[in-house]
């Protein structure tokens, strides 16, 4: 394997523009991205943008530089512009293969390097200027052009499960609305009871220790809830309970923090 500079890699595209009525509906910002995948499945809004904005083409690589433990980079759907939070990246075709190119960059070889370059305590960002300079192996142009092949056949699969799961979902919903009715109008005219009409609680499978812990105010929660709590994946939740802000408590090998702790951080701060 060959090392290169990141700047003989890629393009950092910074072509501006102040964003004109219209640009809002295909306008793609870092809340669009979704931490590990490189399809934008939505953009736009109707909140007016203020400021310049990235000028981006379709294919170009969209990169979350903010808060970059979230892991966010993204092929562009279409031409439009894109956050100045972010960065658009191109490649250098002589060095590295268009199609292995989004591959590399949502690598865990390309982001945990970017991560770790990262500046500032509430909003990790990556500068240009330092990551221009990190060195990276790359493989010969054919290992590139086989591993892009196969890496875009489990991108593929990969899609193809997540439309499942959601016509599934959405199977499950309207089968649920046609046997009882819609919930909000209540159509089949279903009694209205509170929860002690229709269930009993039984103390005796009630968890004695973590409910007085919660008495207490002391409930430790770890990365699956946290996961929960943020909506993210478990590894995003690892990355953001690392932070050195956060209020980590080490359980052995284990993260965690206490509940009312973690509300008053996130209160507190934007991831």
């Amino acid at each position: 394997m060959k090392r290169y500079k990141f700047s003989d890699i890629a393009f950092n595209i910074t072509d501006k523009k102040m964003p004109v009525p219209g640009d809002e509906k295909l306008y793609i910002g870092l809340e669009h991205l979704d931490s590990g995948s490189l399809k934008v499945s939505r953009w736009g809004g109707e909140i007016e943008l203020k400021g310049e904005k990235l000028v981006m083409k379709k294919g170009d690589i969209l990169f979350g530089r903010r808060n970059t433990y979230l892991r966010r980079a993204a092929i562009a759907p279409h031409d439009g512009i894109f956050s100045a939070h972010g960065m658009i990246f191109r490649p250098k075709t002589e060095v590295i293969d268009p199609e292995f190119f989004p591959f590399f960059i949502a690598s865990d070889y390309f982001m945990d390097e970017a991560i770790r370059i990262s500046v500032g305590s509430l909003s990790p960002t990556v500068n240009w200027g330092t990551l221009k300079d990190l060195e990276f192996d790359l493989p010969d142009m054919q290992e590139q052009q086989t591993q892009a092949k196969l890496l875009s056949a489990f991108e593929r699969t990969k899609e193809a499960y997540k439309k499942l799961i959601s016509i599934t979902d959405e199977l499950v919903k309207s089968q649920f609305i046609e046997m009882f009715g819609d919930p909000a109008d209540n159509p089949k005219g279903w009694p209205v009871l509170s929860f002690d009409e229709v269930a009993t609680i039984d103390a005796s499978l009630e968890d004695k220790e973590n409910t007085a812990a919660l008495d207490d105010g002391m409930r430790f929660i770890g990365t699956k809830e946290i996961a929960k709590l943020m909506g993210c994946s478990v590894p995003v939740a690892r990355q953001i309970m690392r932070r050195k802000d956060f209020p980590l408590v080490m359980c052995g090998k284990n993260l965690k923090v206490m509940k009312s702790e973690f509300i008053k951080w996130a209160s507190e701060r934007r991831v």
